[in-house]
């Protein structure tokens, strides 16, 4: 079973690649344009939910919660620079805050 920590990118992604194609929109297209970044922003706003409902459960059951994710990005020389996500109770939380506001 995937981690939900696996998902947390689309949280930023989402409102990114709405605002790239409310930018290739023409001006009269304003309905599309609002239907796009709220709903884009909700979809954010469900996802945070969803991993500050997990971190909760997990905390409610006395099991701290910790998930990582790390990748390679870039490689210089033999050192590779690690890009990745962290959930914990706090950036669960701001996820959450920032999403709403």
């Amino acid at each position: 079973m995937m981690s939900i920590v696996h998902i947390l990118w689309w949280i930023p992604a989402l409102p990114m690649l709405a605002a790239g194609l409310i930018a290739l929109l023409r001006q009269r297209r304003r309905v599309l344009a609002q239907t796009l970044a709220i709903g884009a922003m909700g979809a954010s706003l469900l996802l945070s939910l969803v991993a500050f409902l997990h971190v909760w459960t997990n905390v409610r059951q006395g099991t701290p919660t910790l998930e990582v994710s790390n990748y390679n990005w870039l490689q210089i020389g033999d050192t590779w620079l690690r890009l990745g996500w962290m959930l914990d109770p706090l950036t669960s939380l701001m996820l959450v805050m920032v999403t709403v506001v």
